[in-house]
């Protein structure tokens, strides 16, 4: 069959995920590719504000005949974008809980610069020794 979209809602356990509806850095997964094993899985995806992912159907369980029709409906919506997918960035990160939303970047920035410092500092100790 191949890969469809489907909303998140019609996901279940046994499904293949091979892509969401945003960017990796807006969820807890380092790979938007693998089986899905575990409810808890498909909770941490509704908790990120994915609201459609893409599955393949070869490699994983397919949805119903009857959730299928569905979710072509709920997904297309006359070719228009639903409005839960518009929202910005920083609407979908308020959102989360804060072990999801993790190290802002600018503070691993920060601490990136103070141990490129500490580590300079060394390398010079070392060099002038």
């Amino acid at each position: 069959m191949g890969i469809k979209r489907i909303p998140i809602d019609s996901v279940s356990v046994g499904m293949y995920l091979c892509g969401i509806d945003q960017s990796w850095l807006n969820t807890p997964f380092l790979l938007h590719r693998f089986l899905i094993k575990r409810q808890n899985e498909i909770d941490k995806l509704k908790k990120c504000g994915i609201l459609a992912i893409d599955i393949d159907t070869d490699r994983g369980i397919d949805v119903p005949d009857t959730d299928a029709s569905e979710a072509s409906e709920k997904i297309q919506a006359d070719g228009a974008t639903p409005p839960l997918l518009i929202r910005t960035e920083e609407e979908r990160i308020n959102h989360l809980s804060k072990e999801l939303r993790g190290v802002s970047l600018s503070q691993e920035l920060s601490s990136i610069r103070q141990t490129r410092v500490q580590l300079l500092d060394g390398v010079h100790d070392l060099l002038e020794t």
